[in-house]
């Protein structure tokens, strides 16, 4: 049911309109952050912000709709990420449609340097940006802001307005695979809204990796993606958040890991970046590296080796110098976690 009925419109003429979509669970504490951040753009032409409210059972719409009266929000039963996020496409009558969760904040500069992107590059399917993490809600209460987060590595090349202060990258499926990078992080995606119909919507029984999925489907069609070096969302992390729960954890890196074990480089729709079965085997090794590192920091132990042993009997780019080191590693980062976990009483594996 909708929760509000009243758009917020623009005027005519000022520039392309976007939709924004936030697909919210249980967000009481954060809503109101992100959607003042978005009213703060300094881009006019936002058409309408739609907010999913995906089951939940906090204040999370009544929040939206008394402070928020312009916000279409919409409630559904408890679905996940990635179905609440296609029901806002359903809604969305923008030229282009920007995410962001509900947790995360833009700066107010964000929408209006990617549109411009958009206008001197036509051909342009999708526009990210640099994140910049601040980790919040540690055991200890602690918060540490970390450098900004890097899709792709940068090319020094002079943006769309010819301003290299704001150097543009652009994705390849190659070289995505090359750098283990995929298209950024979620709430910073500008999206033309044609590119859903021509690659599909979210899966939402990919759940937590509905997102991850999307953004390999989007690259595997060769579409251009453009990242820009700048950035333009802080998103709120906890060490001990959402990705530190061992089942959802999993979910995720098996979404990503069990696209990869079925992705066939010689089918994939792209005619001009064709990858060798060779080159993909080596990808998917470093994939596995990361992926193994990356549980084990979160404190999964079986996940993170079992990740480690599958990248170990695989041909590929590692060799035995290079295994050692990551097992070498591995072990430094198996006793950093174990004695964080003993020091803060925060979950083990």
């Amino acid at each position: 049911m909708d929760c509000s009925s009243d758009v917020g419109h623009t005027p005519d003429g000022v520039g392309p309109v976007v939709s924004v979509v936030i697909a919210a669970y249980n967000s009481a504490g954060t809503i109101g952050r992100a959607l003042d951040s978005v009213y703060a753009q300094t881009y006019p032409s936002i058409e309408e912000v739609i907010v999913v409210d995906d089951g939940s059972t906090d204040d999370t719409a009544l929040i939206v709709t008394t402070r928020f009266p312009r916000v279409r929000c919409v409630r559904q039963e408890n679905a996940g990420c990635g179905a609440a996020r296609n029901r806002g496409l359903e809604m969305a009558r923008g030229e282009y449609v920007a995410f962001i969760d509900a947790d995360d904040e833009w700066l107010s500069e964000k929408l209006e340097v990617q549109l411009g992107v958009f206008r001197g590059r036509p051909d342009a399917s999708v526009v990210t940006a640099d994140v910049s993490t601040v980790m919040a809600e540690t055991p200890s209460g602690w918060r540490r802001r970390f450098p900004a987060w890097r899709p792709l590595r940068p090319q020094v090349r002079a943006g769309a307005s010819g301003d290299r202060r704001c150097p543009i990258s652009q994705y390849g499926f190659a070289q995505a695979f090359a750098q283990r990078r995929y298209i950024g992080y979620p709430s910073t995606w500008v999206v033309r809204r044609e590119v859903f119909d021509e690659v599909g919507l979210f899966k939402p029984w990919c759940s937590p990796g509905d997102d991850a999925e999307f953004a390999l489907r989007v690259l595997s069609y060769g579409l251009v993606v453009l990242n820009i070096a700048q950035p333009l969302v802080t998103r709120f992390e906890s060490r001990w958040g959402m990705m530190c729960h061992p089942g959802n954890l999993r979910a995720h890196l098996e979404v990503n890991i069990g696209f990869l074990r079925s992705f066939d480089p010689k089918k994939n729709p792209i005619s001009a970046q064709r990858l060798s079965r060779q080159d993909f085997t080596v990808f998917f090794q470093k994939h596995l590296v990361d992926y193994g590192l990356w549980a084990l920091w979160r404190g999964h132990e079986d996940l993170g080796l079992a990740y480690l042993a599958e990248a170990a009997s695989l041909r590929g780019a590692l060799t035995r110098t290079a295994l050692s080191r990551v097992l070498s590693s591995a072990i430094r980062l198996l006793r950093t976690c174990r004695r964080s976990r003993t020091a803060t009483g925060g979950p083990s594996s």
